[in-house]
């Protein structure tokens, strides 16, 4: 050979490197593994080596595994796997897998799966043994076989049929309550279509239910099947849509109940219970049952004619529910002896308010029921419709009675809703008013006009709509005293004057003779605003004349008041309709004149009050006269004299002094926009200092003294105006300082209030800035 010297050293050498390098790698990756690694001599059996994980699976330290023989820690031996001790034969296959069970050094088996292989190591034949502990897995394996069973066990043992049908409604399983159902066994059951066992409007209910389904929906419903013996019977489903891995529509898993007997109970209680009310009904009286409690538990459905309810309305309530609340604690005393001593009622009269809210009188009677143990159930018994034997009188007193509840509840919604309005109509129109001050490019003063005149005319129609509350509610007192009606009519014609020139038409006063009556001035100056108002609405050219004249009619002395327009008329078939309420002829979208319809309805109201009257004459295109009719007592004073026709509003003084000079005012409003208002106003004619509340304002003045006080009457959450105004009152000091309350109230109930509680003055919302400023500094001077 003629290789170098030394090279079969360098090749040794490199050798011996490599095998150390894969020894190296060798430990880390045994160390490393999370199975449980062995080398086990083929000859006997003997381990030559373990892992850590083997270590770990079993218990056992290496030095009492090494030398042992791999038999030793088996439970059982692979059944490819036996080796003879001291021997060299085995049948292993080249890669043997397989479960098998191991001894933890305390003794207990764990499963484990291994992989058997043979190899050779530094030229001695071995098995590479790897093992995997399972333990988890068989745990899982057994609790899913357990499961399994207990599934099948409910599904073939459950009283509710289960079955499964596919996206045609044939059956792919049923269980025996399933096939009991439908009576038919499982073999022929499965393969079935669903739809053979329905009529056509059962399997129209199919399809819709079928197609929420496929939705994803589940569904709860009843179904009528009719079986292959021709049985009917009713089954109540609860279907569950199935889908695949691929979210597609597979099926449906129903659960059948069957409730044909309850439908048959159902049937019998049904056509026995008709059979009772078709005999109930056949009666003049309705028929009634009432609990130990008082409370109806059945009603028959002729309590609809008598007492306009429906039965299902009157479950669960007393008949002192539906007496006359004047008369229950009398009727509830009458029955207590009776009904403690279950005594029959024998026919007791009592009042009962229809639902419509008139009266029905009734005639009770009954008896007491109990049960079979002799338990007190109740009362059983029929109440009778006597009305038409009572008298006539009691019910025009009860429709009184509901009138004036009626009125009490508009007066207050109306009282509420004056507020409501009142209020932010302030700020809109005292606001506008201080805005037609300072602008002056013709441009915003037509805008502010607009806004100014808009609110007015809102204002117009809430004073409208409380007034004619107040005089349905027979809330409004007439205080007479004699007047000198020239001058009346005058002062009215000249507050719309303005009016009348915007639409370049006249108002002229004609035959005024002095003469004056005894009425109440307030009220007959709404009233002849109003139908002057009416007049310059409708009239689009020409003008308005007013006659005053004296007439004799059915030998009674009336003095008359005649406007006379030269309008668009009314024909005489709406003389009675434009007297009612919120009613005008040109009604609905297409109606021509603006307005809420109730001007000549309070015009009638004051007049009715007035003890007077109105006539008309009319024709449509040739005007209206409108004639107010007021009696003219004997005796009365012929006055020749004519007062001034209008008494202008003296304006509040203004201050030049420095602000630190000027009275204190306390300020007491809760609305923000209403207080930036009044300071405005009063800027130059005080100092205001403000409270948000009543609280707030209580503890100013307990530490300071005011000039006045401006206090809003709704306040919001807390104490309200007239609640705090009682408490002032009692603060040394404050015993006679002026207090003016300010509110969107307005109603006379609301005023009565007020100055019992202790104010000395009101303005209504919303005011101007002239009459508070006039308001504020009389009070200041009395102050």
């Amino acid at each position: 050979m003629n290789s170098k010297p030394g090279s079969d050293f360098d090749s040794v050498r490199n050798s011996e490197i490599a095998f150390l390098r894969f020894e190296d790698v060798y430990q880390t990756l045994s160390e490393l593994m999370t199975d449980a690694f062995l080398i086990v001599r083929v000859e006997g059996g003997i381990v030559l080596e373990v892992n850590r994980a083997f270590i770990k699976m079993l218990g056992y330290h290496e030095s009492d595994i090494v030398g042992l023989c791999v038999t030793s820690f088996m439970v059982d031996v692979p059944d490819d796997f036996s080796v003879t001790v001291g021997g060299s034969e085995n049948t292993v296959e080249p890669c043997l897998s397989q479960e098998t069970l191991w001894k933890h050094h305390d003794g207990h088996a764990i499963p484990v799966r291994v992989r058997i292989r043979k190899s050779d190591a530094h030229g001695e034949p071995v098995f590479i043994i790897t093992a995997s502990d399972i333990s988890e897995l068989k745990a899982k394996e057994t609790a899913l076989l357990a499961s399994e069973a207990r599934y099948h066990d409910l599904v073939q043992n459950s009283g509710e049929g289960l079955g499964i049908v596919d996206t045609e409604e044939i059956f792919t399983f049923a269980n025996p309550a399933a096939c009991e159902i439908f009576g038919i066994p499982a073999d022929q059951l499965i393969g079935m279509n669903l739809t053979s066992f329905l009529g056509q409007q059962a399997i129209e209910e199919i399809a819709l239910q079928t197609a929420m389904r496929k939705e994803g929906q589940k569904s709860l419903y009843e179904l009528e099947i009719i079986r292959t013996d021709g049985k009917q019977r009713w089954i109540i489903v609860t279907a569950t849509p199935q889908f695949d891995a691929d979210k597609k529509f597979t099926g449906t898993l129903g659960i059948f109940r069957d409730i044909t007997e309850r439908k048959l109970a159902e049937t019998k209680v049904r056509e026995s219970e008709q059979r009772l009310h078709e005999i109930v009904d056949l009666t003049n009286d309705w028929i009634w049952e009432i609990d130990p409690e008082w409370k109806y538990s059945f009603v028959s459905t002729k309590v609809f004619d008598i007492l306009g309810y429906q039965p299902e309305e009157m479950i669960g309530k007393s008949p002192f529910d539906y007496l006359l609340p004047e008369d229950v604690s009398k009727v509830m005393e009458g029955l207590r002896n009776i009904v403690h001593q279950y005594k029959p009622l024998n026919a007791i009269v009592n009042r009962t308010k229809h639902k419509d809210g008139r009266l029905v009188y009734l005639e009770t009677s009954g008896i007491a029921v109990f049960n079979e143990q002799g338990t007190y159930m109740g009362y059983r018994g029929a109440d009778r419709d006597v009305t038409l034997r009572k008298l006539h009188e009691r019910e025009l007193i009860v429709s009184k009675e509901k009138a004036e509840e009626s009125d009490r509840l508009k007066s207050s919604i109306l009282a509420n809703m004056s507020h409501e309005l009142r209020t932010p109509l302030n700020g809109i129109l005292g606001f506008a008013e201080i805005l037609k001050e300072v602008l002056s490019e013709s441009e915003y003063e037509s805008m502010v006009d607009n806004i100014f005149n808009s609110g007015k005319r809102l204002m117009s129609t809430l004073n409208s709509i409380i007034m004619l509350s107040q005089l349905e509610s027979g809330k409004i007192k007439v205080s007479r005293k004699t007047i000198r009606l020239a001058s009346l009519i005058e002062s009215v014609t000249k507050s719309l004057e303005s009016i009348a020139e915007e639409k370049n038409i006249f108002i002229n006063i004609v035959d005024t003779p002095s003469i004056s009556i005894d009425t109440d001035d307030l009220l007959f100056t709404h009233l002849v605003h109003q139908i002057l108002d009416n007049a310059i609405k409708f009239t689009h050219q020409g003008g308005i004349t007013i006659k005053i004249y004296e007439a004799l009619e059915f030998s009674r002395d009336w003095v008359v008041v005649k406007i006379s327009d030269s309008g668009i008329g009314i024909d005489k078939a709406y003389f009675d309709l434009i007297f009612q309420e919120f009613r005008q002829v040109s009604e609905g979208f297409g109606r021509k004149y603006q307005g809420s319809g109730i001007g000549l309805t309070i015009s009638k109201k004051i007049i009715d009050l007035l003890g007077g009257k109105i006539t008309i004459e009319s024709e449509p295109g040739s005007g209206s006269s409108f004639s107010i009719w007021m009696p003219l007592e004997p005796g009365v004073e012929m006055v020749m004299e004519v007062l001034p026709v209008e008494m202008k509003p003296v304006p509040g003084e203004k201050v030049s002094a420095p602000s630190e000079m000027l009275p204190i005012v306390l300020l007491v409003e809760d609305n923000i926009v209403n207080k930036d208002l009044t300071i405005l106003f009063l800027k130059n004619l005080c100092t205001v200092e403000y409270a948000p509340d009543a609280a707030t304002a209580i503890e100013m003045i307990s530490t300071k003294q005011y000039s006045a006080i401006l206090i809003d009457i709704n306040l919001g959450y807390g104490m309200n105006g007239i609640e705090a105004t009682r408490e002032i009152r009692r603060i040394a000091g404050y015993e006679s300082t002026p207090i003016i309350a300010v509110t969107g109230y307005t109603m006379a109930d609301d005023m009565e209030q007020i100055y019992t509680a202790g104010c000395s003055g009101h303005i209504a919302k919303p005011f101007d800035k002239k009459t508070l400023q006039k308001l504020v500094a009389e009070a200041i001077r009395v102050n």
